[in-house]
């Protein structure tokens, strides 16, 4: 965007665009820069598709000045994964709003799974609104449904920051179902922050023999207010 008060929105509905045509989506870079001035960055992805949805990178930054970022990303996935996508959104200097909102649905015939993904988000200095609202339906009716290695991280920075992360996962596997080795971090940094989390896990097994049933380990949980008085 460069200089002045820039509007950047982008909006991709087509599954052949992201990827060779509509069963998959990977290895994408998409970014997107406001610049210095109060910028209004918006990034809507819209997918349905057979296959995988994975090693894409999508990259949001506003810059100096008070902007406004969001992406919402709507994925509906008939067979394998969810995995390996970097999102990374910085607000920078300026009282910034960011959200990030990620509603991923995966219906297989063998397995489903949303496994190392990287989302981030950082106000930078200023007075900053992040919020990120991640939903996660898998669902398969051949073997496993696992949620695994992803990491979410959101930071405030300095000034006077509202964080806020809702998780939901709903596994229900044939055989098990995973929620393991995953990291979810909130900082406020300096001043007088409000941090808040909430996850919601829901595992059932459908099938008639399941083999490890419901498994939830080696999840690591940070919250971190910082210097200020943080609720």
């Amino acid at each position: 965007g460069g200089s002045g008060n820039d509007i950047l929105r982008l909006t991709i509905n087509d599954g052949s665009v992201l990827g060779g045509d509509a069963s998959y989506c990977y290895g994408n870079d998409i970014t997107m820069l406001g610049g210095a001035g109060a910028d209004n960055l918006a990034l809507n992805v819209n997918f349905t598709g057979t296959s995988t949805f994975g090693w894409n990178n999508f990259s949001l930054s506003g810059g100096s000045g008070n902007d406004r970022i969001v992406f919402n990303l709507d994925a509906h996935i008939s067979e394998s994964e969810f995995s390996n996508n970097n999102v990374a959104m910085s607000g920078g200097a300026g009282n910034d709003y960011l959200a990030f909102n990620a509603d991923v649905n995966i219906a297989s015939a063998w397995f489903s799974s949303f496994s190392s993904n990287n989302f981030s988000m950082f106000g930078g200095a200023g007075n900053d609104l992040l919020y990120m609202n991640v939903s996660a339906d898998l669902r398969t009716t051949g073997n496993s449904c696992t949620f695994t290695g992803n990491t979410l991280s959101m930071q405030g920075n300095g000034g006077i920051d509202l964080v806020a992360m809702r998780l939901n996962v709903d596994l229900a596997g044939k055989t098990w179902n995973g929620f393991y080795d995953n990291f979810m971090y909130l900082s406020g940094g300096t001043a007088a922050d409000n941090l808040a989390m909430r996850l919601g896990v829901f595992m059932s097994v459908t099938g008639t023999t399941p083999s490890l049933g419901n498994y939830f380990a080696s999840n690591t949980i940070m919250n971190s207010g910082g210097n200020g008085a943080d609720v």
